[in-house]
């Protein structure tokens, strides 16, 4: 016979696991942009960032600068560049989601990202649809 904590403590793990998954598919409908405020530049591999309030150059290492070319093509979420990270590197999935996720942690607290939601609604011109165009 279940106990009330037995049952306790069950929903408590499903409530977790439902909650990582909700968090998990709404990172998957996010992508990371640059703040377009930051002013930013690819130097070969190397990735050059001038952080405004602080008035100084950061200079990124080869991870830093391949997450950050992820950034500024505007079209990768967090999962993709994780995947960029394993393909590129030596690096197994854990140690890099963990480092991608303090990195971008930092970038957002210095403000130099941001993360928008990408629209699951498309929408169809009537034009498209029947290919033909109107006479004014």
């Amino acid at each position: 016979m279940m106990t009330y904590a037995d049952v306790h403590i069950g929903l408590r793990k499903d409530l977790a696991m439902a909650s990582s998954e909700q968090e998990q598919d709404l990172r998957e409908q996010q992508i990371i942009e640059p703040n377009p405020l930051l002013v930013s530049r690819m130097v070969g591999e190397q990735a050059l960032l001038l952080d405004p309030h602080e008035d100084e150059i950061q200079l990124l290492n080869d991870v830093g600068s391949l997450i950050w070319r992820c950034i500024l093509r505007k079209t990768y979420s967090r999962e993709q560049i994780l995947t960029e990270l394993v393909n590129c590197f030596d690096v197994d999935q854990a140690q890099a989601e963990q480092d991608l996720s303090e990195f971008l942690d930092l970038l957002a607290l210095k403000n130099m990202i941001k993360t928008v939601k990408i629209s699951t609604n498309k929408t169809v011109s009537p034009l498209a649809e029947t290919g033909t165009r109107k006479s004014p």
